[in-house]
């Protein structure tokens, strides 16, 4: 188990901001390249991956812990105080192995 401080996250998402280029809190793609470099920042066990025959992009989640974290990732994105979550980004394409 692992702890990450909540002045982390926000840092992280701080730069993370800056790294995706041409940023826009309100496009599923930057929000998805943020929850990317999230997953890799923080060592999460979760896979993006895209299925060729119904042509969409889900995520695989091994750990509630781990949603929680990267829910948190959006919200801090979003910035409007508005509820963003990875459900909402992947359209509910979502697989949970925990």
């Amino acid at each position: 188990m692992y702890s990450v401080q909540l002045i982390h996250v926000k840092e992280f998402v701080k730069s993370a901001k800056k790294k995706v280029e041409d940023f826009d809190e309100y496009n599923i793609g930057s929000l998805k390249e943020i929850l990317r470099l999230a997953i890799d920042e923080f060592k999460i066990n979760a896979k993006i991956e895209f299925d060729e025959e119904e042509e969409y992009e889900y995520i695989k989640l091994f750990r509630i812990e781990d949603e929680a974290l990267l829910d948190k990732v959006l919200e801090l994105a979003v910035n409007d105080g508005a509820e963003c979550s990875i459900s909402y980004v992947f359209e509910g394409n979502i697989l949970r192995e925990y």
